[in-house]
């Protein structure tokens, strides 16, 4: 893929790309900033307009979202002290003292800066990884693409949430409103209860929406109670200047965060999140590295931010590579690439031989772009920070339900939007992780289909798993089963009075 990068980024350097690039960059910058929204919901909105353009130019635009709220997140967390997405929780405690003192702007560039670096590495492995990863595809067939399919679903079930058991009935949720539907081999309508509007199946694009975005909206009432912005303008008047000694203390942890995120990224249901508090646990770890928490952290913000851009950007390795996401946003770009009749794994590399190329340009303009707008955006996202979240929640509904009904001009389309929000809803009431029924949402009708032709292939159960490739993912299926089913168990054992220990922040498991 390195021979081909020279035309790539002529590509990627073509006006209309570098429009999509910034376009994204800044949405993802002020979706970052909005605590409550974020880039799965953005992504989640702009998901029928993006399946309607080049492919290239669709993950263009939403990895640049993705690379912007990895550093937008920071701004509300330094200036308001509410992290802007989950992932930026340490930030507020690494970061939120600068603000306090007047040095809200000293904070956000170390934060600009461990981004940037965590980017650079993201960007790295996967230009040198995505290709060994897509030769080793080249031997798949159906019952090896149903094994990682059901892979993907298994890890994120298991390992999104602290209890595997909900992980898993959420995951059988998205499978089953999967299966509505026409039968892929008979062709008979199933579990459609008579509604002539089923008879097709459910349109992905409207259900995720439902799912991932609308949903938010019916829960932050419930999350938000009683919260309250501070004046987000404290601690910056102009843009700061870069210090030397503030970079060069953030530098080795910058680079221990960007390790964790790498290793984080590819793993279903780890996330940034879990990066960040690992790499945080990490700095706190190395005595010259420790601060007293009234002061604030160089070195806790800039390993947090650069764990959180690494674990981002690797996360596309195994998303294109597999077809495994790992991250709920990375299933978004799954779904926009599956509405182009795209297929992830060595058959994307066929279909479109530039596309991988391009991404990986495009992740390195991206990277140049977000030093430049983020450092601008420093100052008018202090006052971002603090808009309405009334006027937020009006914009971010219309633009849902418009961006729906434009999908297919189908007021279908618009109701199972709105079932798949209410879904969603009591899915947050009852405790179970919506992100394991996104994903088999996604995988469910492809696996449902590679299982099915597998079976035929290899004539019955027996020579399907006599397959090596096939039966070594079944047994890491297993493995991950086992896993999550003594997790529980284990942390139980961790808190418990006798043996000392102390709870975890949930954010981190």
């Amino acid at each position: 893929m390195l021979e081909n990068l020279p035309a790539a980024f002529e590509a990627a350097l073509h006006p209309r790309a570098l429009m999509f690039i910034v376009v994204g960059m800044v949405a993802g910058i002020i979706l970052g900033a909005m605590p409550g929204l974020g880039p799965t919901m953005g992504m989640a909105i702009l998901l029928p307009f993006v399946i309607r353009v080049d492919p290239q130019y669709g993950i263009f635009l939403f990895s640049a979202i993705i690379i912007g709220a990895g550093f937008g997140n920071a701004l509300p967390a330094v200036f308001v002290g509410i992290p802007g997405t989950p992932s930026a929780l340490l930030t507020v405690e690494a970061g939120r003292p600068f603000a306090l003192r007047g040095e809200g702007g000293r904070a956000l560039l170390v934060s600009l800066f461990g981004a940037s670096v965590g980017q650079v590495f993201g960007v790295l492995s996967f230009l040198f990884l995505i290709t060994p990863l897509l030769a080793l595809s080249t031997r798949f067939l159906f019952p090896e693409f149903f094994a990682l399919e059901l892979l993907g679903m298994t890890a994120a079930a298991a390992l999104m949430g602290r209890n595997p058991v909900k992980g898993i009935g959420a995951m059988f949720i998205g499978i089953l409103i999967a299966l509505v539907g026409p039968d892929p081999v008979t062709g008979q309508p199933r579990l459609t209860f008579g509604v002539d509007g089923l008879d097709q199946g459910i349109e992905v694009v409207p259900a995720l929406i439902g799912l991932l975005a609308l949903r938010e909206i019916f829960v932050s009432p419930a999350t938000s109670a009683g919260a309250r912005v501070g004046d987000a303008r404290r601690g910056v008047i102009r843009l700061p200047r870069p210090r030397a000694d503030d970079l060069r203390e953030a530098t080795a942890p910058a680079a221990v965060g960007s390790a964790v995120g790498l290793a984080m990224g590819p793993l279903p249901g780890a996330g940034p999140t879990t990066a960040s508090f690992i790499s945080y646990r990490l700095v706190t770890l190395v005595r010259r590295w420790r601060r007293r928490p009234e002061e604030g952290s160089i070195p806790g913000i800039a390993a947090t931010d650069a764990s959180q851009n690494a674990c981002g950007t690797s996360s596309l390795i195994p998303t294109l590579a597999l077809g495994i996401p790992g991250d709920p946003a990375d299933v978004l770009i799954l779904a926009a690439l599956t509405a182009q009749g795209l297929i992830v794994g060595p058959q994307l590399a066929k279909s479109d031989p530039t596309l991988l190329p391009a991404v990986g340009a495009g992740l390195l303009i991206s990277t140049v772009l977000m030093v430049v707008i983020g450092y601008l955006a420093i100052w008018p996202s202090a006052f971002l920070a603090s808009a309405p979240q009334r006027i937020i929640t009006y914009v971010a509904v219309l633009a849902m339900i418009s961006g729906v009904y434009a999908y297919r001009q189908s007021m279908v389309d618009v109701w199972v939007c709105l079932g798949a929000g209410l879904l969603g809803y009591a899915m947050w009431w009852a405790e179970l992780p919506v992100a394991p029924a996104a994903l088999a949402l996604v995988l469910g009708s492809a696996a449902e289909s590679d299982l099915r032709r597998g079976l035929i292939l290899t004539d019955g159960v027996g020579g399907f798993l006599s397959r090596p490739i096939t039966a070594a993912i079944l047994a890491l299926i297993a493995v991950i089963l086992a896993g999550g089913a003594v997790r529980p168990a284990l942390a139980a054992w961790r808190t418990s009075p006798s043996t000392g220990g102390h709870d975890v922040p949930e954010q981190a498991r």
